[in-house]
């Protein structure tokens, strides 16, 4: 409770809201200059397609959910499960070996 607890205090502290305002700040000002600008780097338009913005926003998410995994399996495999280190990392490897064939069956090296 106590790690919880310090974790949640350090991501509510006046560095990182800081750091996270001026995050969006210059997401904003990034968009605003893209659309103003005759060749931007993204086309910031194409996010107004529906199904397009939310596929991102799926990618994004799982992008950001599977490295957490990564670390939390085997973690919870040895404390939860008393698996030994080789063991708990061994759980990741289904999902490894899919990763290989699916690259693979589309053709990426």
């Amino acid at each position: 409770m106590a790690a919880i607890v310090l974790f949640t205090a350090g991501w509510a502290s006046v560095q990182v809201i800081g750091l996270l305002v001026a995050f969006v700040a210059l997401a904003c000002a990034y968009c605003v200059l893209s659309r103003r600008s005759s060749a931007p780097l993204v086309r910031i338009k194409i996010f107004a397609n529906r199904r397009f913005a939310l596929s991102m926003c799926y990618i994004v998410l799982f992008q950001a959910i599977v490295p957490g995994l990564g670390y939390l399996i085997p973690c919870y495999a040895q404390v939860v499960g008393g698996l030994n280190e080789f063991s708990a990392g061994c759980l990741l490897l289904p999902g490894c070996l899919i990763g290989v064939f699916a690259g693979k069956a589309k053709g990426e090296r």
